[in-house]
C-alpha cells in the first residue's frame, strides 16, 4: 500500500519486471486496515522516513527537514507498523525498513512496538540492523520481527 496510486504503480512495475507475480501493490493508507486484504506470510512495512540515509543523493533532504518532522513522522511510522501486524498470519514475518540512520525513527519504534505487541518478538537475520551510508550502499535500517 501507498498513499500514491503512481507510487504503487512503481512498485507493481519492478516487480512485473523481476518476474515477481506474488507482490501486489495498491494505492490506500497503511495505517488504515483494510480486511479485504487478508493475511500473509510476509509483511514489509519500508515507512515513509527523514531520509537521512540517502542524503549524499538527495542533499536538499537537510533543508527541508526539522526537529518536529522527525517526531510527526515517527507517528506516521508507528502507526503504519502497528496495523501492518493485522495482516500477519501465525508464525509470519513482519519486516520493517527505513532509509534513515535516526534511533527514533528505528529502533525505537520497534522497541515500542515489542513493548505494545508481546504477539510478537525480534527474529533476527544477518542483514537485520542499522546501516550507515558508504561508497557502496546508503544509509538504511531493518528489522526483522515474528509473531509469535
Amino acid at each position: 500500500r501507498d498513499l500514491h496510486q503512481k507510487r504503487a504503480g512503481m512498485v507493481q512495475c519492478g516487480a512485473k519486471r523481476l518476474g515477481l507475480s506474488i507482490i501486489h501493490a495498491s494505492a490506500g493508507d497503511a495505517a488504515v486496515y483494510d480486511a479485504s486484504l487478508g493475511s500473509f506470510d510476509r509483511v514489509l512495512c519500508d515507512v515513509p522516513c527523514s531520509a537521512m540515509g540517502v542524503v549524499k543523493k538527495q542533499p536538499d533532504v537537510l533543508l527541508n527537514r526539522n526537529e518536529n518532522d522527525i517526531s510527526a513522522l515517527k507517528k506516521v511510522q508507528y502507526s503504519i507498523l502497528d496495523n501492518a501486524k493485522n495482516y500477519v498470519k501465525s508464525g509470519g514475518l513482519l519486516v520493517y525498513s527505513t532509509c534513515t540512520i535516526f534511533k527514533e525513527e528505528n529502533d525505537d519504534n520497534v522497541e515500542e512496538f515489542l513493548k505494545n505487541n508481546n504477539d510478537f518478538e525480534n527474529y533476527p537475520s544477518e542483514f537485520d540492523g542499522q546501516y550507515l551510508p558508504c561508497d557502496t550502499h546508503d544509509g538504511f535500517f531493518i528489522r526483522r520481527l515474528r509473531r509469535k
